[in-house]
């Protein structure tokens, strides 16, 4: 399957022989191994490491949701699948009064939400699930994250059940 990525906004990004690079971008570049331009995949970058709204009203400048459309749109056009990485969570605010979910919501994406399974993560994804349907995002499911954790963690053996029996998603 012909896959492409985004990820409509990077912040905490670092600079690298007179540009910002994102690792994330990097790493979805690589991963579907896509000739798109950085640009059209990444259309804002900021080195600061706060939320989008901060870190672009901090240095003067404003986030276009028309730029972000037309590049996904783009890239809608060139590849049969686009994946969009999230920008923090759903309710990140990319400008005043405007969430990560009223952009998922915008672009008429599904959602996969990704967790960490830790002790924790129930109420946390389980927050993240009733937000997301409040918003009227279509959730296909959730990754359970297990990346750098503890092997005698009891509870990460327990949580996709519980979630899965609460929430009913798979």
């Amino acid at each position: 399957m012909d896959v492409g990525v985004m990820k409509p906004i990077a912040t905490g990004v670092v600079k690298q022989n007179g540009r910002l690079i994102s690792y994330d971008v990097e790493f979805l570049k690589k991963t579907v191994n896509t000739k798109d331009e950085t640009s059209l995949i990444n259309p804002y970058v900021s080195n600061l490491p706060l939320a989008p709204s901060v870190a672009f009203r901090l240095r003067g400048k404003t986030i276009s949701l028309k730029r972000i459309t037309d590049c996904f749109n783009e890239l809608e056009q060139r590849h049969e699948l686009v994946l969009v990485e999230g920008i923090g969570g759903l309710l990140v605010p990319i400008k005043k009064d405007y969430l990560v979910a009223d952009l998922i919501r915008d672009l008429d994406i599904s959602l996969i939400i990704v967790s960490s399974n830790k002790l924790g993560t129930i109420n946390h994804t389980l927050l993240t699930i009733n937000q997301a349907r409040e918003y009227g995002c279509n959730i296909l499911g959730v990754i359970f994250n297990r990346i750098n954790q503890d092997k005698d963690d009891i509870s990460k053996r327990t949580n996709p059940d519980i979630i899965k029996k609460i929430a009913k998603v798979e």
